[in-house]
């Protein structure tokens, strides 16, 4: 009796852990969701990947550099703020909220990753994308935070 629950222990165990992981499976996604956009799959040639934890409060940081952006862009290019202007007249940062604690619940996971990409004269270049893959595997791009900030940095220059 005790070998037989023995047995069915090691094989609960050993098939538990082959499901993959949430990085392996937001990993896989991500591939998929890249080559599919290419004109043919075999050009894709997978590199680094970079996972973590996505949550509410990455969501709402994203959301609130995007609206800075989009408020900075939505500006006349003859815009020339005035010094006695009221506040509102000019876009100050966007504000993230303050947290709470559902905002630390994972709601997906974020994926850098590195990759190549061939063409079909054979010019190879390397590329990189953001994404955010929710639970059930939907994948979202991003907007890669270094292009965020200098996007930012460049309407905030032109604005002067």
């Amino acid at each position: 009796m005790k070998l037989y629950l023995f047995g069915l222990l090691a094989a609960a165990s050993f098939l538990s852990a082959c499901k993959p992981s949430v990085e392996k499976r937001a990993q896989s996604a991500v591939s998929e969701f890249i080559s599919n956009g290419m004109s043919n799959t075999r050009y894709y040639q997978a590199g680094r990947f970079t996972c973590r934890p996505y949550t509410r409060k990455d969501s709402l940081a994203y959301v609130a550099s995007l609206a800075q952006l989009n408020a900075l862009a939505d500006r006349p290019a003859d815009y020339i703020p005035v010094a006695n202007a009221p506040a509102q007249a000019v876009a100050a940062p966007a504000a993230v909220p303050a947290p709470i604690p559902a905002d630390s619940v994972r709601i997906g996971t974020f994926v850098s990753h590195t990759y190549k990409e061939q063409n079909g004269t054979g010019f190879t270049m390397r590329d990189s994308g953001e994404f955010v893959v929710s639970p059930k595997g939907v994948v979202r791009p991003l907007l890669a935070n270094h292009v965020l900030q200098a996007r930012l940095k460049q309407a905030k220059s032109t604005q002067r």
